[in-house]
């Protein structure tokens, strides 16, 4: 039997296992989510603030040292990938720098959120790095790491 903490993740995205560690970082993505766009659509937000106040009971610091979302407009999760080792977290972290700076600033705040993917890179308890990024970094960091990806995105 699936625990509470389970169907509530499970309302949220589709995964092939969910992990406690989950909580936490939702509750920190949706919590930065929200405080960032200003134009957010009432009923993503009020969808998201529910989600927020369901989840945050359950919510225990992270087991897994490292971890990796990406979430486009406020809640959708795209990628999650727990679990890191420290080696390839380094090697990802350092090879997303590069990439990233090689493009310009997306202009997030002037977009509706719906149009903003964001990855995020989690230590611990904390955020360490989180990057809006344009339609073509999500397609290479979701196809190139796809073997990691714990969401399920069955289409058929």
């Amino acid at each position: 039997m699936k625990e509470k903490w389970e169907l509530i993740l499970e309302r949220m995205f589709p995964a092939k296992r969910y992990e406690r560690d989950m909580i936490w970082d939702m509750c920190t993505i949706l919590s930065d989510r929200l405080t960032f766009f200003n134009n957010i659509d009432e009923f993503e937000c009020d969808r998201a603030k529910d989600y927020l106040k369901s989840i945050v009971s359950y919510s225990k610091k992270p087991v897994n040292k490292y971890r990796m979302y990406i979430v486009s407009g406020i809640q959708f999760v795209s990628f999650a990938w727990l679990n890191i080792n420290p080696e390839a977290f380094e090697q990802l972290f350092n090879t997303m720098k590069c990439e990233f700076a090689l493009c310009d600033e997306m202009p997030s705040n002037s977009l509706d959120p719906n149009l903003v993917s964001t990855v995020y890179l989690l230590k611990g308890e904390e955020i360490i790095f989180s990057e809006d990024i344009y339609p073509s970094h999500l397609t290479w960091l979701a196809l190139g790491l796809s073997k990691f990806n714990l969401i399920n995105h069955r289409v058929l």
